[in-house]
């Protein structure tokens, strides 16, 4: 549980910036997989009408002490069904990751930023995004990821 607390803690204080800049909105999504061969949704994002964009701010995965060797590949799609749609993915393999010393001895990615310094602005999306996390083939382990997402600025 304190896992928990301490992941909503540091969600909302990667988000206080961006919510201080008025007019802004700010979001933050959560999912679990455990079902082998499976797919859920971390984000699904539809920017309304008077914002221009947003950007995906950072994703987290806790992954059990016992997992097996088990990953997690996220998959990201940037505007859905527009000229300017873009599919990106990347899989999570927490063999390096930090290990809670005491506990229940989870295996933590801490946030890991998305498209920052990069130059090419991967993480930015002008209508709609949607994060989901897949384990097919990938083994079965009780996986928990978080993200936050916000809007780049209010139309005036």
């Amino acid at each position: 549980m304190n896992v928990k607390r301490t992941c909503l803690s540091l969600s909302l204080m990667l988000m206080a910036p961006a919510a201080a800049m008025a007019g802004n909105l700010v979001g933050y999504g959560y999912a679990q997989i455990y079902q082998s061969n499976s797919t859920v949704t971390l984000l699904n994002v539809s920017i309304p009408s008077g914002f221009r964009g947003g950007e995906l701010k950072g994703i987290k995965c806790i992954f059990p002490s016992g997992d097996g060797g088990a990953e997690v590949k996220i998959e990201i799609t940037y505007d859905a069904g527009t000229g300017s749609e873009r599919d990106f993915s990347f899989t999570v393999d927490p063999t390096y990751f930090h290990q809670e010393s005491n506990g229940s001895g989870q295996f933590l990615s801490d946030w890991v930023p998305q498209g920052h310094g990069q130059g090419n602005n991967l993480n930015l999306f002008g209508s709609t995004l949607l994060v989901q996390l897949n384990n097919t083939n990938l083994g079965t382990a009780t996986i928990n990821c978080w993200a936050t997402w916000g809007t780049l600025y209010q139309i005036e």
